[in-house]
């Protein structure tokens, strides 16, 4: 190995390596799979904690019954719908080649026309 350059001797040393057993024991998908769910726990667990949305809307029914949609409906029947919404729609977006900037000025322009519409 003397004059050969670092990068070669690198090399030459990790070819020797035989990496079949970890694939054909099935090793490595198995840690790609554990990663995997690791990862979409984290995500889930962030995006319960840090995302927040609410809305202001609420529904007349008969003479004066008020139904007010965030307290009697999202709360009780489908606690925490709005930010999973919102984070799913993210994710259905990225998967759709959205870049981040065009998932923002879509979420600006939500957020706006409602507020704008009392909904938000």
């Amino acid at each position: 190995m003397e004059g050969k350059r670092g990068s070669e001797c690198l090399l030459k040393s990790v070819s020797n390596i035989d990496f079949n057993p970890i694939f054909r024991s099935g090793l490595l998908d198995k840690v790609t799979k554990f990663t995997a769910i690791l990862g979409s726990m984290t995500l889930g667990a962030l995006a319960a904690s840090y995302v927040t949305l609410k809305t202001t809307a609420k529904i007349t029914i008969g003479k004066g019954s008020v139904i007010d949609i965030q307290k009697d409906f999202f709360n009780s029947v489908l606690t925490n719908f709005l930010p999973l919404a919102a984070t799913l729609l993210c994710v259905w977006l990225l998967n759709k080649k959205f870049s981040a900037t065009q998932i923002l000025l879509i979420f600006a322009g939500v957020v706006t026309a409602g507020v704008l519409l009392g909904i938000l």
